[in-house]
């Protein structure tokens, strides 16, 4: 993901409409809380797909290139090339665990804010 992250963008906005709850708990900022954690919940589960989709993918690669080769100089360019595949499974696995945290914090915001306004709705 080379592209900067809508999880990680709009996380700040959910951690301001966090605060401005704490700060003043009105109907108007519970809402502009559940909105802003729906949000990053959606984005959080759209980039987690898809990550899990190039993981499964790079996992697959890695797999295969783990075949024995024929000669030495293909076996220098499967290691070298195995080396730098794991340091992208890393990467993308680290960012897997920050974007499903994010989503676990999202969704439990939203679910605070969905209690909150329930009693307004009643």
């Amino acid at each position: 993901m080379a592209e900067l992250s809508p999880t990680l963008c709009n996380q700040q906005k959910l951690l301001n409409a966090i605060y401005n709850v704490q700060e003043e708990p009105s109907a108007e900022n519970w809402q502009a809380l559940q909105a802003a954690a729906n949000r990053v919940n959606q984005f959080a589960i759209e980039e987690l797909t898809e990550l899990r989709c190039e993981l499964s993918e790079m996992t697959a690669e890695a797999m295969r290139l783990s075949l024995p080769q024929d000669d030495e100089n293909e076996e220098e360019l499967v290691t070298h090339r195995l080396c730098e595949l794991n340091a992208e499974i890393e990467g993308k696995a680290q960012l897997f665990i920050e974007l499903n945290a994010i989503r676990l914090d999202a969704q439990q915001a939203a679910e605070r804010a969905r209690l909150a306004l329930a009693p307004q709705h009643s």
